[in-house]
């Protein structure tokens, strides 16, 4: 019977022109056993004579699933994980309804000859949702926009506890909404610096509401950098620059919410009397607060990961807890904690703030320069919190409420764009300084 379905398949693949042992359908396996009859037995299936190799050089086996019956990849675990750390929409993909997206005439991947270990071509590859493909009882993928089929060996599905994945080979080129995200992240990064340079010569930056400001533009620039480095380079090999390079983005992202928190903390003291803040005493406080609360963030989930045995111990967690804990958790604390520091703030009025009794004498000779300086800090804080606000909105609503792809993508890009924003609102101020 074994081989009548391998007769099968290999005249249905002389008729169609297709190799089903080509480099991406073989894989070895070294724990295999060659039997009397001639064939190979291994751990998944008994391969016979015509279906393997020996390679003895290596010192490992040769063998095609694919010529045992209809098949499908599985995809290494390092190279699934480049692609994952590389997709600029990675939380839309935890979870895949298999039921969804197979032939309804057979069972995922039980019905499927497995070959593990598979990989792309030049690691170029993106990720698809279960809205945009079907897997037939062939294995042959059809992208469901355009109809168009994928070969076996054009992509790779990876399987886990708490995520799955569907990864398609491309060509070496990169996709144009990856090559988009990359352009807005540099462009973002770029503005950001000359943020920081702006305000480090303005007179803003004489108060410590200043100093803030420009803390607050360097943590995004940092993370715009961090991000452009992981989607270029995806994860490292190294445990120690995985560890930099996959909790840095997290972290100085989580650095520039505080640096936000921050700034409407200063308005809150300056407007509601409880002390001058230009002093270095009262920035260093500020900046172990924005500096030590994400590290602290970080270094527990960490022991989490790591306590828990699953994948290295890096930042990188799988699925919408990724985006909760780093990004949406920590930014709907910081607008719930401004919004109130704002409207406190604002009930004031642009009235002159209430000096202590020791500032008495700085607050009567205080110019009008300098109340207009006051009030523009107020707007400035407003603003970096609104945007704050709009950025959250834009990556929590997919979570909510359904949206379509192009939509999607075009939330996703809102965290590229905040940098570029930023940048906007920051320079509007500055040139009315």
């Amino acid at each position: 019977m074994r081989v009548a379905v391998l007769s099968v398949l290999l005249l249905c693949g002389v008729a169609a022109g297709k190799d089903f042992c080509t480099e991406e359908l073989r894989m070895n396996v070294t724990d295999a056993k060659l039997l009397e009859n001639g064939h190979l037995l291994t751990q998944e299936d008994e391969y016979p004579a015509g279906t393997f190799w020996n390679d003895e050089e290596e010192e490992t086996w040769w063998v095609c699933p694919c010529l045992l019956g209809h098949c499908i990849r599985i995809c290494n675990d390092d190279f699934a994980e480049l692609i994952v750390s590389r997709s600029i929409t990675r939380t839309s993909y935890g979870i895949i309804n298999w039921e969804k997206v197979f032939d309804a005439h057979q069972t995922p991947l039980e019905y499927f000859k497995l070959v593990k270990n598979a990989k792309c071509k030049d690691a170029s590859a993106e990720l698809l949702t279960d809205d945009e493909f079907q897997i037939l009882y062939d294995g042959q993928l059809v992208v469901k926009s355009s109809n168009e089929t994928v070969e076996i060996e054009q992509y790779c599905v990876k399987t886990g506890i708490l995520s799955t994945y569907l990864v398609r080979c491309l060509e070496k080129s990169l996709p144009v909404e990856r090559q988009l995200y990359i352009l807005v992240l540099i462009v973002s990064s770029g503005c950001l610096i000359w943020t920081a340079l702006a305000y480090n010569y303005s007179p803003v930056i004489k108060s410590n509401h200043g100093n803030i400001v420009v803390c607050h533009a360097a943590s995004l620039a940092v993370f715009s950098l961090a991000l452009y480095v992981v989607h270029n380079h995806g994860r490292f090999t190294g445990q120690a620059f995985g560890l930099i390079f996959g909790c840095l983005p997290p972290y100085a992202y989580l650095a520039s919410v505080c640096w936000i928190n921050c700034v409407c903390i200063d308005l809150y003291l300056v407007f509601k009397g409880l002390g001058w803040t230009h002093n270095n005493a009262y920035l260093t406080k500020m900046s172990i607060y924005s500096f030590c609360a994400p590290l602290a963030v970080v270094a527990a989930v960490l022991i989490f990961n790591t306590a828990d045995g699953y994948g290295t111990p890096t930042c990188w967690i799988d699925g919408p807890a990724y985006e909760w804990v780093f990004y949406l958790g920590p930014s709907l604390i910081v607008i719930l904690a401004n919004f109130y520091l704002l409207y406190t703030t604002y009930s004031r009025g642009n009235a002159n703030p209430v000096p202590t009794t020791e500032e008495s004498a700085e607050a009567a000779n205080r110019t009008r320069a300098e109340v207009d300086m006051l009030r523009n800090n107020k707007q400035r804080g407003l603003f970096l919190t609104a945007l704050l606000g709009f950025v959250f909105f834009a990556k929590a609503l997919p979570y909510f409420y359904y949206v379509g792809h192009i939509w999607y993508y075009f939330l996703s890009l809102t965290g590229a764009l905040q940098g570029l924003l930023t940048f906007c609102v920051l320079m509007l101020f500055t040139s009315r300084s």
